[in-house]
């Protein structure tokens, strides 16, 4: 297997961290840290040809282990993100032995992301950004796009309604923590109301932050159909209407078992 190229890289928490070092010492510091992450751990070698020298302020960077060198912040960036791509993987390969009836789309429904726990709290708007989420929300504005080729879209727009949307789903379906912890489950329920969101010729020509400001609406036709009389307004009351939703979402997403009579596509 190829060395993943990359990691998720925290700005903010650089900066503050790097703060009283001076430039020089930044590039020192960084440097290493791309090493270990292509090699997994640094030797005596490695921190001496990057430092020149001993460098107190560098190599209180860096942990000792044995004859090695590694940074803790960077092994646990670097084995989260192993976790997630394998998780990624397989879910891949998942998908491409899935039959189409709906037993097998139940059990996969079933089915846990493998993600490693993320310990950052991610349940406020105020956090959007700070967590593997952005390895969840590009994912979410890709499916969208893909059903919706022709969408204006804009990552200073969008993302933070797909934030919105994705925890949506994650309180309705009782589906605790991060909404990264739930990726599959959020994606089993995005692709089906965004491919209703481009049949639909009202809500196709909205944009995100209209759709996140409705989604609940579009979620319910999405799992109920539109419940309506022969005037045209609702059968069921708004508190009738936000139950039956919430208790179909559930027995849906929540138990893995979908409603009777009902079908995602």
């Amino acid at each position: 297997m190829a060395k993943d190229p990359a990691v998720l890289f925290y700005t903010s928490d650089f900066l503050s961290g790097t703060f009283t070092m001076t430039h020089e010492q930044v590039g020192k510091y960084i440097r290493l840290l791309c090493i270990q992450h292509q090699k997994g751990v640094l030797s005596e070698k490695d921190m001496i040809n990057v430092c020149g020298t001993y460098d107190e302020d560098v190599f209180l960077k860096f942990e000792k282990a044995g004859k090695t060198f590694f940074n803790k912040r960077m092994k646990e960036e670097a084995d989260r993100r192993q976790n997630f791509c394998e998780s990624r993987r397989k879910s891949r390969q998942g998908t491409k032995n899935q039959t189409n009836n709906k037993k097998s789309y139940v059990k996969r429904m079933e089915t846990e992301a493998e993600t490693e726990n993320i310990t950052e709290d991610v349940n406020t708007t105020e956090n959007f950004g700070k967590s593997e989420n952005l390895l969840l929300i590009p994912e979410m504005f890709e499916i969208f796009k893909k059903h919706l080729p022709n969408y204006p879209g804009s990552v200073q727009k969008d993302y933070k309604p797909l934030y919105s949307i994705a925890q949506f789903f994650c309180e309705i379906g009782k589906l605790p923590g991060s909404a990264d912890l739930h990726f599959e489950k959020i994606m089993e329920v995005w692709e089906p109301v965004s491919i209703a969101i481009s049949k639909d010729n009202f809500y196709k020509q909205k944009s995100l932050s209209t759709i996140s400001n409705h989604i609940q609406e579009i979620t319910q036709n999405v799992l109920y159909g539109k419940s309506t009389s022969k005037n045209g307004k609702p059968n069921l009351s708004p508190k009738e209407t936000a139950a039956e939703f919430d208790r179909l979402f559930t027995e849906r997403y929540g138990n893995g078992r979908p409603a009777t009579g009902e079908n995602i596509n």
